[in-house]
């Protein structure tokens, strides 16, 4: 099955884990879902993610961070590594923003 905006799909995953109380979540894995799942582990925003391999295909699996009984992720519109990208002297586009 072919996707159209993956990184979407895996914020509305994260989403709807947080939700429904989940303490872990998983996908199909790609590179940018593991870099954008280091900056949100980075950010504190996840307590950790792993990649496995399952029959031949690999999986991310997110393990998700709540403090009080609430998610920590409240609500995600689009993911920004500001700090670092500034610090660094370089531009990019602008992937998501987690409020």
């Amino acid at each position: 099955m072919s996707m159209s905006d993956p990184i979407a799909d895996m914020l509305t995953r994260i989403r709807n884990a947080q939700m429904v109380d989940k303490a872990v979540v998983t996908m199909p894995a790609s590179k940018l879902k593991t870099a954008i799942a280091q900056v949100l582990k980075d950010e504190g925003y996840i307590d950790g993610f792993q990649v496995k391999e399952e029959g031949g295909k690999k999986e991310l699996e997110i393990a998700l961070k709540y403090y009080a009984g609430r998610p920590v992720i409240e609500r995600i519109e689009r993911v920004m590594t500001d700090r670092k990208a500034r610090a660094a002297g370089v531009g990019g586009e602008v992937l998501c923003v987690v409020a």
